[in-house]
């Protein structure tokens, strides 16, 4: 028995051996050829695959100066990249935690070569190297009768495969193949990639659950709705801002001063965007957002605690591209900050506000966990006011990003003094985790600094608002910045981001003849460290519109924005405006865009049906400010080892496509909320030389149906 047992350790240490050799005459023929490598291919070349040593040895016939020149043709500089981060999804993130994890393998095997086979970990030729030496431990290992060691090193070279090597192969050949580097691409098919499981289709029970339960939840509005002939008649004859269908109040449960109260929102989301070839660019997802809230007022104090339990269903697992075109909708941006799991549960909301201090009535000071929304601080009584702050102002520079399903929440402490016409806050805070990350329960290592003064003016014929704020944000987080500069100086810049942001915002309405002119100013400067770069730069939005006191309340809005982008990378000065901690779909409901580097001119109608139907279309142009700048996508930072934000390369161009959407909001009953939205892009230069398989216009479409049921 024990010989037998030798035999087959002897078999096994064997086979690790053969698996060894043609793991390191692989990386040698991805080195660059030089003598000591030609001698080696030419000694491994019996011990591996007879296809395999055939190519070797063919490689080590090519005279040097020919070899040399190929191997520069094809994998040089500005050629076919031969790095893990060029495939990597997260790599305008930064490549940190992906070398972090190299360098932990290393670390745990004592993988310390002499001559490293390239100059960095994550190259062809280092992994391959790698692979080759874990297994030459795991036959050394069986060699000596340690079996828990080989097992461990053997276990260990196939995490390595899973989540290095295997992740981004393909995509390597693929591009080789397109190089005409038939040498390489040869010797790249070697390498072993597992077969793609057959996914099974994805269940369509959650999506019709999702479905299901909307019509559970719409079905007693519906009923409700439902109006009798003699009230749908006085209706018809009142003025559409006073018409009102009964409903029943909402009335959350309490238990003596504490209440209890929550809401359950579901969303599926339909993303088709620019092809993208071999990705996932048209998919479809749910989700599930579940609050629960416990609360107490008092006349001096209040506080509160509250959770969040999101679910994802569904999400594309194959929408993320190697750079330039990178993630593929939201669907892939969850996907790349959470992988695979779909559900966690977030404390949200813990604080204590105390109220009427010094006495004074208006006056609070809150601290612990809770939302922000910068810009929001008052609520106007005036409906057109109020709707322009909630939609035009609020969260423009920082918000909850209340849209994704994690979203996320702040640790500080809020200071604010309230009089019937102003308001002043001040605020020091740190943002947590969360956005696409379903773990929200960290601080990460930024804060900001926040003060504004609002002041109201009301009045029967012309009303009115002003603010002057002013934020500081600091981000000492040792993450790739994303701006325009080339990797390698953005690797090297690992100082802080230090930004004074000041500005303000004006609004008015004024009634005139049917109806009423609204308009809005808003504006703000930065100075400030972009890391070792001088910082400054600006943004500016300009709207008017106006309102008709009809049927339906026809609403019809235009306006300019446009911020700054930096137009050289080279000179030290880094101008492109920098949208801080934002909830960007407010100002982006497609969210293939934010608002930096940006100009935007638009068109709006907004129209109300009836009291409980809202519907609202928009057709937005969109350029960027620099061709020489990037084109943005994203909310900011949401996770210590990315930096928030997304690049891709604009190469000169500014066109960024023309933009139609759709959305209606029914509020079927006091409790329950409906939403549809459907928007769709016209991809100008830009999108187009990223996503050249959609051709000269590629087009892009996102439409989402949710609801919202409060309790």
């Amino acid at each position: 028995m024990k010989k037998r047992k030798q035999k087959q350790s002897d078999a096994e240490s064997r086979r690790w051996l053969t698996v060894a050799a043609r793991w390191r005459l692989l990386s040698l023929l991805f080195q660059l050829p030089t003598r000591e490598t030609r001698r080696e291919l030419r000694r491994l070349a019996p011990a591996v695959p007879q296809g395999l040593g055939a190519l070797a040895q063919e490689w080590a016939a090519v005279p040097m100066k020919a070899a040399e020149a190929e191997f520069h043709r094809v994998l040089g500089p500005g050629r076919v990249p031969a790095v893990e981060s060029s495939y990597d999804p997260n790599a305008l993130a930064g490549r940190g935690p992906l070398l972090a994890d190299i360098a932990g393998f290393h670390e745990a095997f004592s993988y310390r070569p002499e001559r490293p086979p390239a100059d960095v970990p994550d190259h062809i030729a280092a992994e391959l190297d790698f692979l080759s030496y874990l297994a030459f431990k795991a036959a050394f290992a069986l060699h000596e009768e340690k079996s828990e060691e080989a097992r461990i090193t053997a276990a260990a070279s196939q995490r390595f495969l899973e989540d290095h090597l295997h992740t981004w192969v393909a995509a390597f050949r693929e591009r080789l193949e397109r190089a005409g580097g038939s040498f390489f691409a040869q010797a790249a098919q070697f390498i072993a990639v597992p077969k793609k499981q057959t996914k099974p289709q994805r269940s369509v029970l959650p999506i019709l659950a999702m479905l299901l339960l909307v019509l559970l939840c719409a079905a007693p509005a519906i009923a409700q709705s439902s109006v009798p002939n003699a009230i749908a008649d006085a209706q018809d004859k009142t003025p559409p801002s006073k018409a009102a269908l009964p409903a029943p109040a909402y009335r959350p449960l309490r238990w003596g001063d504490v209440t209890f109260s929550g809401s359950l929102r579901g969303r599926l989301e339909n993303w088709s965007w620019f092809d993208a070839p071999p990705g996932e660019d048209n998919y479809t997802f749910g989700a599930f957002n579940l609050r629960l809230a416990l609360e107490q007022k008092k006349e001096r104090w209040e506080w509160k605690i509250e959770g969040l339990f999101p679910v994802l269903l569904g999400l594309p697992e194959n929408a993320i591209r190697p750079p330039p075109q990178g993630q593929l909708g939201l669907g892939a941006s969850y996907f790349a900050a959470s992988g695979r799991q779909d559900a966690s549960a977030v404390f949200r909301q813990g604080y204590v506000r105390l109220k009427k201090l010094f006495g004074r009535p208006g006056t609070s000071l809150r601290f612990g966990r809770f939302e922000f929304a910068e810009g929001a601080e008052v609520a106007p009584a005036d409906s057109v006011l109020a709707a322009l702050k909630r939609e035009r102002i609020a969260q423009r520079l920082i918000g909850g990003f209340g849209f994704t399903h994690v979203g996320r929440g702040f640790d500080g402490l809020e200071f604010a003094r309230s009089t019937p016409r102003s308001n002043f806050t001040l605020l020091a805070a740190r943002p947590t985790e969360g956005v696409f990350q379903l773990r929200s329960l960290k601080q990460l290592d930024v804060d900001f600094y926040y003060a504004a003064f609002t002041r109201q003016f009301p009045g029967k014929s012309a009303r009115g608002e002003a603010r002057v704020f002013a934020v500081h944000y600091h981000d000492g987080r040792r993450t790739l910045k994303t701006d325009n500069r080339a990797q390698a100086v953005r690797a090297a810049d690992v100082r802080n981001v230090r930004i004074t942001t000041i500005g303000g915002h004006a609004l008015g309405v004024f009634d005139a003849g049917p109806g009423a002119w609204d308009l809005l100013a808003w504006g703000a400067g930065q100075f400030g460290d972009w890391g070792t770069q001088d910082h400054r730069a600006g943004a500016l939005a300009v709207e008017a519109g106006y309102k008709f006191n009809a049927l339906g309340q026809p609403w019809l809005r235009g306006g300019y924005f446009r911020s700054t982008g930096d137009g050289n990378p080279a000179d030290g000065r880094h101008t492109t405006f920098f949208q801080l901690l934002p909830t960007p779909r407010v100002y982006a409901r497609f969210p293939f865009n934010n608002l930096m580097n940006l100009e935007d001119v638009f068109g709006e109608f907004r129209l109300k049906p009836h009291p409980r139907v809202a519907l609202r279309a928009d057709v937005r142009h969109l350029r960027l400010s620099s061709g020489e700048d990037l084109w943005y996508a994203g909310g900011g930072a949401f996770q210590e080892q990315t930096f928030g934000y997304l690049g891709r390369p604009a190469s000169g161009r500014r066109g960024l496509g023309t933009l139609l959407d759709f959305s209606m909001d029914w509020e079927a009953t006091s409790t329950t909320a409906v939403t549809f939205y459907i928007g769709g892009v016209r991809g100008g230069a830009v999108p187009s030389a990223i996503y050249p398989a959609g051709g000269s216009t590629p087009l892009a479409r996102f439409l989402y149906l949710e609801f919202t049921q409060r309790f």
